[in-house]
């Protein structure tokens, strides 16, 4: 079968490999749409703070799928059924997963799952339990559906981050978990939502998603325009870094130095050390902000209901009332047969950010 393929920074290949089977309690799966994520971005520029892939690893873990087959001891599962696939393995016994909080397994392979552990699904077909797949609301497509999985971390740093209603609200960087994440403010109820970003794509994106301005932080002193809307500061900022946007590297020290005293900065995304070492350490102490850490991953705890009111489902119920970022505007969709070459792919990732907000490979369709 063919498969995208992790050969080193700025080596991901076009492969023939074996179609995998599945094992007992396991799914195979045939792709419908496989997103790229910004962390796979990362690795592919190779950039320090990002991780690395295995060589050899099958990359994908944005994904919507169809049943193909199904392994022994899998009753709730048939072929042709569709499918939301949470990327993640986890063993459901230890203390975090009883928990809900099954991004912190103590058991887990992988921080990630398939596309970082266990081979993903930029592929033919990819193996996944059968534990982690949703079941599609009504009037949710596969499309959307594939991203899920970026949309749940943006769920989840909203869901925890304290935000409340008529907050003044700043986005540092837009890409697609920031852009989840203003939809999310913007039906919360956000008084204001700037959104800081270099690439006008996104820009134009936050505006249709509810932003009420945008700041390009390449061309305007950053913190002077946040404060022309926010003149006694931001009650919350969520901050995406990406090491491959240099304005990126300065976002934390822009959401210290914006925040109203006691306010709260949440990190959404961030990878490289660089940014850290970019801030006032006074700042964030004289004001005693609150710095949170949530949006990485998505859970699913009993206090909140557990799976059937977690992140995941959330988000997925999101989509079916309506929500408009997914897939952001501005999306671009590459159809599958057409990723032929090593060329074909290094265009396909050279071109982000820069020629859309995300970019999604129709496989499978539906």
């Amino acid at each position: 079968m063919k498969a995208l393929v992790s050969r080193g920074a700025g080596n991901f290949v076009i492969e023939e490999r074996p179609e995998p089977k599945p094992g007992a309690g396991d799914l195979l799966l045939r792709p419908a749409y496989t997103g790229v994520c910004f962390s796979d971005k990362h690795c592919y520029e190779g950039l320090v703070g990002a991780g690395s892939y295995a060589d050899g690893l099958v990359i994908g873990h944005e994904v919507s799928a169809i049943v193909q087959a199904v392994g022994d001891g899998v009753a709730d599962w048939k072929p042709g059924d569709l499918v939301s696939v949470d990327p993640r393995r986890y063993c459901g016994e230890c203390p975090q997963c009883r928990g809900g909080a099954m991004l912190l397994c103590e058991q887990a392979p992988s921080f990630m799952g398939i596309g970082n552990g266990p081979d993903g699904a930029f592929a033919d077909l990819f193996v996944s339990p059968a534990y982690t797949c949703h079941q599609l609301p009504d009037h949710v497509g596969m499309m959307e559906a594939a991203l899920a999985e970026a949309m749940s971390c943006a769920t989840r740093a909203v869901r925890l981050s304290g935000f409340s209603v008529h907050d003044d609200v700043v986005v540092f960087g837009a890409e697609d978990y920031g852009l989840f994440a203003v939809e999310w403010l913007k039906r919360g109820g956000a008084r204001q939502i700037v959104v800081v970003d270099p690439e006008e794509v996104r820009r134009r994106a936050a505006l249709a998603l509810g932003a009420t301005a945008v700041v390009d932080p390449e061309v305007e002193n950053v913190e002077a325009a946040i404060r022309d809307h926010m003149p006694r500061g931001a009650d919350v900022s969520f901050v995406c870094m990406e090491d491959y946007v240099p304005a990126a590297q300065n976002y934390l020290r822009h959401a210290y130095n914006v925040s109203r005293i006691q306010g709260t900065v949440v990190i959404l995304r961030a990878y490289g050390a660089a940014p850290f070492g970019n801030i006032d350490p006074l700042s964030p102490w004289l004001k005693e902000l609150t710095l949170r850490h949530f949006g990485f991953f998505f859970g699913s705890e009993p206090l909140r209901g557990g799976w059937a009111r977690g992140d995941w489902q959330a988000s997925l119920e999101g989509m079916a009332a309506g929500m408009k970022s997914s897939p952001p505007p501005g999306t671009i969709i590459v159809d599958w047969e057409d990723l032929r070459s090593k060329e074909d792919v290094d265009e396909l990732f050279r071109g982000l950010p820069h020629s859309a907000t995300k970019a999604v490979v129709r496989i499978g369709g539906g």
